[in-house]
């Protein structure tokens, strides 16, 4: 009501009628309610987060577990690869 007491004397200077200032008032009003954000909206957005931060979770592990292969087969690779010109050079000498 603190919204119709104060619109009320600015709108009747303006010449609308009673009518069309109560009307016009009951818009902001509801305009103004809908935008606000509830807790319910607030337990949902949280909710929603929650879940987008378990599927990142989810996918770096498997980025990470990819990684992870790539690299012991690399250490592998180079380690066999060194083996085998060790070889060379010994039978060389």
């Amino acid at each position: 009501m603190t919204t119709i007491s104060k619109l009320y004397p600015i709108l009747r200077k303006t010449g609308l009628e009673d009518h069309d200032i109560q009307e016009f008032i009951e818009i902001v009003e509801e305009s103004v309610i809908k935008g606000l954000v509830t807790k319910e909206d607030l337990k949902d957005t949280k909710v929603d987060i929650k879940d987008d931060i378990k599927q990142a979770e989810i996918r770096l592990s498997g980025n990470l577990h990819a990684t992870e292969i790539r690299l012991i087969k690399w250490v592998f690779g180079l380690m066999l690869a060194q083996t085998i010109v060790t070889i060379a050079i010994l039978k060389l000498l």
